[in-house]
């Protein structure tokens, strides 16, 4: 299973770290990938419509939350080998065509090491804000993959789809290797496009406890049905999971048993971002997962 570092782009820890300096010391410990989250901004409320996922929000408005690509492009550039992820970037927040130049123009500077991670999304106020119509947030983030694809695949294409379109236009530089494109969320919807269309899936969990086998097992079941329905093999799929550092050894060695291909490490305490417990866990527990 490959290790990564979820660099604290937002929450209680976000105000408190040098996001790059820690991602420069994950890749010299030897960690496989950096992630980060995706919003654009911390409201001071949120309506019960949103119906935030979590339970309390841990965003709070005083905080900062650094952008994503910004961020990963500045860490691009502050690193040499170490893999770039999103977990999950709302992409329909943003224009298809300037996203795919975006990241087209990121792996050609940085080498093919980015990966996708996408999710539909939840924030209503957030989707106000941004002037993109919620209820078709699912169908526009399929189109929105789709011309990304398209770009990168065809270099010179034309794209007229319900929500977005583009004249024929040329898209260089494009990836020389596909970027792996993952799907968040643990719905029937994001299950199912994961399966569809994805090159992967990136489920909110297993919590940590007791029952994080069960659980675990219980989410890559889902996940086997799903691609099933689909006609496509989960084997081929990447399965990233994710946990904090302190949860211990134990729930990594569950998650690699499982079967999760990769895993999004979170710091929760403001004594580890000397990355000194992580760099104990790489030493000690880390040549075990792999």
């Amino acid at each position: 299973m490959e290790l990564g570092l979820h660099l604290p782009n937002s929450g209680p820890l976000s105000g408190k770290s040098n996001l790059v300096d820690l991602a420069r010391h994950a890749e010299e410990i030897g960690l496989d990938t950096v992630w980060v989250f995706d919003h654009v901004f911390n409201p001071v409320a949120i309506g019960p419509k949103s119906k935030f996922p979590g339970g309390a929000y841990y965003n709070q408005p005083e905080m900062p939350y650094f952008e994503s690509m910004t961020t990963l492009s500045v860490v691009a550039g502050a690193t040499s080998r170490i893999k770039l992820g999103t977990r999950v970037l709302i992409a329909v927040y943003r224009n298809p065509v300037l996203l795919a130049k975006q990241i087209g123009t990121l792996v050609a500077l940085a080498g093919d090491r980015f990966i996708l991670g996408v999710g539909a999304g939840w924030l209503l106020e957030e989707f106000e804000t941004m002037g993109v119509p919620p209820e078709a947030r699912f169908e526009r983030l399929d189109e929105h993959v789709a011309l990304m694809r398209q770009a990168w695949r065809e270099e010179i294409s034309e794209f007229n789809g319900k929500h977005y379109r583009h004249i024929a236009a040329g898209f260089r530089p494009v990836p020389g290797e596909r970027v792996p494109v993952i799907v968040g969320g643990n719905s029937e919807g994001a299950l199912r496009r994961a399966a569809r269309w994805g090159d992967g899936w990136a489920p909110s969990g297993p919590s940590v406890g007791d029952d994080t086998r069960d659980k675990g097992q219980e989410l890559i079941d889902r996940f086997r049905r799903a691609c099933e329905l689909e006609d496509r093999d989960p084997s081929s799929l990447l399965l990233v999971a994710s946990g904090p550092l302190a949860a211990g050894p134990s729930h990594f060695e569950t998650l690699a048993e499982l079967g999760f291909d990769m895993c999004d490490i979170s710091l929760r305490d403001e004594a580890d971002l000397d990355l000194a417990a992580l760099e104990k866990f790489m030493v000690e527990v880390a040549p075990n997962l792999r």
